[in-house]
């Protein structure tokens, strides 16, 4: 057998101990692999409960703006349904005006204009507002004026 020398002894300590350092290097190196591992599920986890809470919010939000835009659109849509029932009994009022004024010129043979026999077919405007072929017409004169013939 060969005698070891008190320098190859050293050396064969040293690499032993390097052996046993490098595996426990190893052996913390995993170690810490898995705490990483852990704590980043962790932070992924706190990150995802997170981003939930924003959606949730986001989306009670939208619920929110949506439901005033939906009253908005409704409260619009009653003002133009009582402006077109306004407009209907305007339209109404006018339609019987229009039937009083022509039923009051039916009644006049004479120009309103000038009051000499109604002479022409007027289907224009008339001086007194009325509109329509069977009311008096203007005398050739006043057409001619108003060139309304």
């Amino acid at each position: 057998m060969q005698r070891m020398t008190p320098a190859t002894t050293a050396a064969t300590q040293n690499d032993d101990e390097l052996t046993q350092l490098e595996d426990q290097m190893a052996s913390l190196g995993g170690i810490l692999e898995e705490e990483y591992a852990r704590e980043l599920e962790k932070i992924e986890a706190k990150h995802e409960r997170e981003v939930r809470e924003l959606l949730r919010a986001q989306a009670i939000e939208l619920k929110e703006l949506d439901q005033a835009a939906q009253e908005k659109k409704e409260a619009k849509l009653k003002e133009v349904r009582a402006k077109i029932q306004t407009d209907k009994r305007k339209n109404t009022a006018i339609q019987q005006n229009m039937k009083i004024e022509q039923g009051s010129c039916k009644k006049s043979d004479s120009c309103p204009k000038c009051d000499e026999l109604s002479s022409t077919t007027n289907t224009k405007r008339k001086a007194c507002g009325c509109i329509a072929v069977t009311l008096p017409s203007l005398c050739h004169g006043c057409a001619d004026k108003m060139n309304l013939k």
